[in-house]
């Protein structure tokens, strides 16, 4: 089950002691990536707390809207506007957040992405997301938004100070969401890396991973499954944390809510079939010659105290160091060993990378 530090409900108050009540998500490119995580928000933040949602989707002409789910009942309520100009899609879902406060409902805007550039509507928002899917195009055009849209520069924080220092709140620090991607916090640290943001308030330590058919069908019909709403809880517990610090990295809000060095925030969730479908890329290469890239081992948790052992099959066990499930130092018993390069410094299992430390027995180091 997935681990999450936090007060009893799961959620840690905002600054003042109330929940965040508007979130929005911003698309850079397609729909689908932000609509998923928008319905993943509305209907965790019911079940966390009971507060009815208003899910408000701006499409332009020719965009997709949800389908019909009648089993979604009110406690989530879909509200879809097409509207092309961008100035009215701002005023019109400044009316929505209007009407959805005064009905006591939390609200989750799903918006083109261009009006991240809206500071006035930002403004109005107790958090920013910024969807970004897992191909290399989605994260290519993460970096051009961080360097055309102002979510990362001298102009940004510019801004910023200049809200704050007129005594007015600031637009709200627009943060990247790692969508589709299996692995739970590690995936979520590996994506950071990648995109060299993770010394900058831009991010969370939370990803979410790919649905199946199932899981997706079932949130766009109204009936989340139980996993769908532990991974909106830990998303909603992460952008509480990052609503009371809006400086704080990726690591400190992953600090803030019990890691990393206790247990992961977010635990490795692929299933049985995505780690095989992994594995077998990876073995594919190592028949091909190809090695772990250093990006690979970067992102692998560490092994000290190493030996082989088996199972019915070979494995090896040590004292683990950034694994997205165990907390640091525990010793583990890896799943199937698959390939090993001791002189190396790696091995591969089933599920992923690992790198070695010093093997059992291997004498100190003096320094």
């Amino acid at each position: 089950m997935d681990e999450l530090r936090s007060p009893e409900r799961g959620r840690i108050p905002c600054e003042g002691g109330s929940p965040i009540s508007i979130i929005a998500l911003f698309s850079l490119a397609g729909r689908s990536d932000a609509a998923y995580a928008a319905l993943l928000l509305a209907h965790a933040n019911h079940a966390e707390t009971d507060t009815p949602t208003t899910l408000v989707r701006i499409v332009r002409p020719g965009d997709t809207t949800l389908p019909p789910a009648p089993g979604r009942g009110d406690a989530v309520r879909v509200v879809e506007r097409e509207i092309d100009a961008e100035p009215e899609i701002a005023f019109r879902a400044d009316e929505e957040i209007a009407a959805a406060l005064q009905q006591g409902r939390l609200v989750v805007l799903d918006l083109p992405g261009t009006l991240i550039r809206h500071e006035a509507l930002r403004a109005r928002l107790d958090a920013a997301l910024v969807p970004v899917g897992p191909t290399p195009l989605d994260e290519h055009a993460a970096r051009v938004a961080l360097s055309t849209n102002s979510l990362d520069t001298p102009a940004e924080r510019a801004v910023q100070a200049g809200w704050a220092s007129a005594n007015s709140r600031p637009p709200a620090p627009a943060r990247l969401l790692a969508c589709g991607r299996g692995g739970g916090a590690h995936a979520a640290a590996a994506f950071n890396r990648r995109l060299g943001i993770g010394a900058a308030p831009r991010s969370l330590p939370v990803a979410i991973p790919a649905p199946s058919r199932e899981e997706e069908a079932a949130l766009f019909d109204g009936k989340p499954m139980p996993h769908t709403l532990r991974t909106g809880a830990i998303l909603l517990a992460a952008l509480d944390a990052a609503t009371q610090n809006p400086q704080a990295n990726a690591a400190e809000i992953a600090a803030a809510l019990g890691g990393p060095n206790a247990h992961p925030i977010q635990r490795d969730s692929r299933s049985l079939s995505e780690r095989l479908r992994d594995l077998s890329d990876v073995l594919d290469g190592i028949a091909d010659g190809e090695r772990p890239t250093p990006a690979d081992l970067a992102d692998a948790p560490v092994l000290r105290n190493w030996s082989p052992d088996t199972k019915p099959l070979r494995i090896v066990t040590g004292e683990v160091t950034g694994h997205p499930d165990f907390p640091l130092g525990r010793r583990i018993w890896t799943s199937d060993l698959y390939a090993a390069d001791p002189a190396g410094g790696w091995v591969r299992t089933m599920s992923r990378w690992y790198r070695l430390g010093e093997p059992a027995g291997a004498a100190p180091t003096s320094h």
